[in-house]
């Protein structure tokens, strides 16, 4: 699909289509599934998710990244922001 807005319009809605049995996927280049892979596989990492053509991860207590084929996982990850919880 070449319209991101459509395309960002229809993964929103996806729940109304998997009830109807339909499934969507994004198209995932090979170079950002081996970087998918590699990030699950490293010890830091918490979570990793593809969304909108960019690989992202998220470490415990961190804020999440946008992660690159060339990057460093481990040094990427620890030096993103801390997350800062508001109390009340």
């Amino acid at each position: 699909m070449r319209n991101t807005e459509s395309k960002s319009n229809i993964m929103k809605h996806r729940k109304l289509l998997l009830e109807k049995q339909l499934k969507l996927a994004d198209d995932i280049t090979k170079n950002n599934l081996g970087l998918m892979n590699r990030a699950r596989e490293n010890s830091h990492v918490d979570k990793v998710w593809y969304f909108n053509g960019a690989v992202y991860a998220k470490a415990a207590g961190k804020k999440r990244v946008r992660l690159d084929i060339f990057d460093n996982l481990s040094e990427k990850v620890l030096t993103a922001p801390s997350e800062v919880f508001q109390t009340r």
